[in-house]
């Protein structure tokens, strides 16, 4: 969805309000976005974003005694409620039930 296709929605939403006798006078539209560091929260987000750049932080260490590991997500482990990564080369499960906060990230001036 592009800003343009935002502007647009909000233009239409705009006048269906205006037409109703019963809307609000004053309302506020806000759209708003996740960003490029989108949180990873649903265990479908994992499969979803597989092959991209992740950052899990843990409630306490999660590998080699890592409480924060930054890899390339390879999906997610349903049966055994891990999420799949690969880190500095090697493959790596990490429960999910051990994952405090995880999102994508996005290299900033294409540094790697």
């Amino acid at each position: 969805m592009t800003a343009d296709d935002c502007a647009q929605a909000s233009r239409a939403i705009m006048r269906l309000l205006e037409e109703r006798p019963d809307a609000w006078s004053d309302f506020i539209l806000e759209v708003s976005s996740p960003g490029v560091e989108r949180p990873l929260v649903r265990e479908r987000d994992f499969e979803r974003f597989a092959g991209q750049e992740v950052r899990l932080r843990g409630y306490g260490p999660l590998i080699d005694d890592r409480k924060q590991i930054d890899g390339v997500l390879a999906g997610y482990d349903a049966e055994q409620a891990e999420v799949l990564l690969e880190v500095d080369g090697e493959r790596v499960a990490v429960p999910l039930s051990a994952v405090a906060k995880a999102n994508l990230r996005y290299r900033f001036g294409g540094e790697k």
